[in-house]
């Protein structure tokens, strides 16, 4: 049987912290947190795999005439990084924009202004599906073109949730969280292929952790807690 990563991820709920890996692995996983040079691979001791460090903090990037922030990482864990053929990467945290590698190299390639909040499409390496002030829509990012698909009139401040939304695995599906033209915290279903908007749900009973999968979303209550996947509510599109 195969799953996505994202499920995988969602399902194991287990991660290893690097005090313990160092504690558990011993002096050789120690010697190999030693920071490395930036974009000079080096192999693990430990594993005898291939480490690259491919962002550089507080130095200037090059190329691209801005400098790395304090922080310079991805967006959040359970946010796509990579697009659907690695072949680009993007960083979410260092710079002003959205800062682009490319996915072999890992050399800088372009920092461009975001429409919004982004994800990668699930299929065309090209795209980002956006949500912001223009409402809902694909960004080419190749391209460096924006095509909204439905302003959503009637609602404002369209977001993914708090950090965890994504599209469903086959990326025509996604849950909005936005604030009605009466005041009113919602969340819908959005059919990306169709143009379809199904109903809003209430979000005063529930927090914004959003994901979609198939003809699925899932919402849960105000004291979630990733550790407690379980407490999670399903409700069907």
């Amino acid at each position: 049987m195969t799953i996505s990563r994202r499920r995988f991820l969602r399902t194991t709920g287990a991660a290893l912290s690097a005090p313990f890996c160092i504690k558990f692995l011993g002096d050789k996983a120690r010697a190999a947190l030693v920071t490395p040079e930036y974009l000079v691979p080096f192999i693990d001791s430990k594993f005898g795999t291939k480490v690259v460090k491919v962002t550089n903090p507080n130095n200037p990037i090059p190329g691209l005439n801005i400098i790395w922030g304090k922080v310079a990482t991805h967006h959040y864990s359970s946010d796509q990084a990579w697009n659907a053929d690695q072949s680009l990467l993007m960083m979410g945290k260092g710079t002003s924009g959205k800062l682009f590698i490319d996915g072999t190299t890992y050399v800088p390639v372009m920092n461009l202004k975001s429409p919004g909040d982004v994800r990668w499409h699930q299929t065309d390496p090209s795209l980002m599906v956006f949500l912001g002030k223009a409402g809902i829509g694909y960004w080419n990012v190749q391209k460096k073109t924006t095509q909204v698909v439905d302003a959503l009139s009637g609602y404002t401040g369209p977001n993914w949730g708090d950090n965890k939304g994504n599209l469903s695995d086959d990326g025509t599906m996604l849950a909005v969280a936005a604030t009605r033209s009466d005041g009113k915290k919602v969340v819908f279903a959005y059919d990306l292929v169709s143009g379809t908007k199904y109903p809003d749900i209430d979000m005063r009973n529930v927090c914004r952790h959003l994901f979609a999968e198939n003809e699925y979303f899932y919402e849960s209550p105000p004291d979630f807690h990733p550790r407690w996947p379980a407490r999670a509510g399903l409700a069907r599109v």
